[in-house]
């Protein structure tokens, strides 16, 4: 058992003036209150920077890193966690709201479950940009023996990435997040984690807000996120096989090029990216196009839409 361990938050940010000050509120609101807070300004644009400096000068926990160059989500990351001095780091992105209790909970499962538990996500509450509450998600695993279960069948496994607590030393022996994997760069990092023994579990209580609008990474780069994840479930069955990986250049050349491959994996991005595209719409009240896009994501993946509009309706 853990007797008591200290949480680093990270948090980067790009041009986040509008949401930002509701996401470090909610950190620094949090019952738990033995942590370190470091906030990466990605080179933002916008007053971002000022926000976060005003928020270092009143509150001693917060670290401030301001980054020369614009990068990816990954790099505004990686720069926060280089400098963590702590066994585990939350995750937190900027746009995003933790529940009061988050660190708490998240901190009793390191203490009980931390010698052998690397990854700990949680459920969320999907928002919209305005704040309106639009659905939950309920992911798993919430149990090792799903864990083992997933893992063994070579399924997903995938927690929702702002909501995760991670032991470091973990992190860092399953190489971190790879350029080469965004805009799906999690995915990749919990197959890693689980390759050398990290065991990933969800804490089955709605911790997080979860925030989609226009701007969110997810919903501008839809096809190219689906594309990685092809890329990424490649090679982690490579891995898997004793085999060694592809570039991404290699597997643009080699394997996505061939029509019988993929042919089957577009129909299915074309559903799931349809879907998503219909949550978006409804988060914006764009009726319309919210039925468009259902009525076009029941076109080439019905099952999808009829279950996933079901578990909407019982959540």
């Amino acid at each position: 058992m853990i007797e008591k361990p200290c949480i680093t938050v990270v948090m980067s940010a790009f041009n986040a003036e509008g949401e930002i000050s509701e996401a470090i509120e909610s950190i620094l609101a949090q019952t738990y209150s033995d942590f370190k807070f470091i906030i990466v300004n990605n080179c933002s644009s916008d007053s971002t920077a000022e926000i976060i400096n005003s928020y270092a000068k009143v509150d001693s926990r917060i670290t401030t890193v301001h980054l020369s160059q614009p990068g990816t989500y990954i790099d505004g990351r990686n720069a926060g966690i280089a400098l963590v001095t702590t066994d585990w780091f939350a995750v937190m992105d900027a746009d995003d709201v933790a529940e009061p209790e988050r660190l708490s909970i998240q901190h009793k499962y390191i203490t009980l479950k931390g010698e052998h538990v690397a990854v700990f996500g949680t459920w969320a509450t999907v928002i919209s940009g305005k704040g309106d509450k639009l659905g939950k998600m309920k992911m798993g695993p919430v149990t090792e023996s799903q864990f083992h279960s997933l893992f063994s069948k070579n399924e997903a496994i995938v927690p929702l990435d702002p909501s995760t607590i991670i032991k470091k030393d973990i992190f860092l022996l399953s190489g971190g997040y790879r350029a080469e994997a965004v805009p799906a760069a999690d995915l990749d990092l919990w197959y890693r984690i689980a390759e050398i023994g990290g065991i990933i579990q969800i804490i089955p209580e709605l911790l997080m807000q979860y925030r989609i609008h226009g701007g969110s990474t997810s919903v501008r780069q839809s096809m190219l996120q689906r594309l990685k994840t092809h890329y990424i479930n490649f090679n982690m069955r490579r891995r898997r096989s004793g085999m060694h990986e592809l570039t991404w250049d290699q597997y643009n050349s080699q394997i996505w090029t061939k029509w019988t491959y993929r042919l089957p994996r577009r129909r299915n991005d074309y559903g799931l990216v349809f879907y998503k595209f219909a949550g978006f719409s409804y988060s914006n009240g764009s009726y319309l196009k919210l039925f468009l896009y259902l009525s076009l994501s029941f076109l080439f993946k019905p099952v999808h839409v009829i279950k996933n509009v079901i578990k909407q309706k019982m959540n």
